[in-house]
């Protein structure tokens, strides 16, 4: 997908030899969040901006316990047996778009639906800002590759 290798560039401006390979694994982890996203209620291009400040499409652990590229924590978004106890099996991507899709539906503008998936003990506003500044540049890149696409064709 074109609009994933324009955001990598710009997280990964001056693309080193050595950084080929983690690139790719990037662009597959960006691929799989807009196709979940696609088919979930969550704007894919949130949805990528979330995952681009928060991992840089780079799945990790945190040191608080939020797992995947969305880091999501497991304990509230992920599926529980009969017992309470968390199922092994949790996709963490669309752990993430339900725990996204849920503060969007539920605050009053998608800056307080940030702010409220920030969570505790961060900059809930600078993060909610941050994600805002690059959806905005992601809509202007999907115009942008939109408008390349319909160049060629005739009236």
């Amino acid at each position: 997908m074109d609009l994933c290798i324009l955001i990598l560039v710009t997280i990964y401006p001056q693309l080193q030899n050595s950084q080929v390979r983690e690139f790719r694994r990037a662009q597959a982890v960006c691929e799989q969040v807009y196709n979940a996203a696609i088919d979930s209620p969550v704007d894919p291009l949130l949805a990528l901006a979330v995952a681009a400040e928060e991992t840089r499409f780079k799945p990790r652990t945190s040191n608080k316990g939020a797992q995947g590229p969305l880091q999501v924590m497991p304990g509230y978004w992920c599926p529980k047996d009969e017992k309470g106890k968390l199922k092994p099996e949790c996709d963490h991507i669309d752990a993430g778009l339900r725990a996204l899709h849920h503060f969007v539906d539920t605050r009053p503008s998608v800056r307080r639906a940030l702010e409220g998936y920030a969570g505790k003990g961060r900059d809930a506003r600078a993060y909610a800002e941050r994600v805002l500044l690059r959806y905005k540049s992601l809509v202007a890149m999907a115009i942008a590759l939109e408008g390349d696409e319909t160049e060629g064709e005739g009236p």
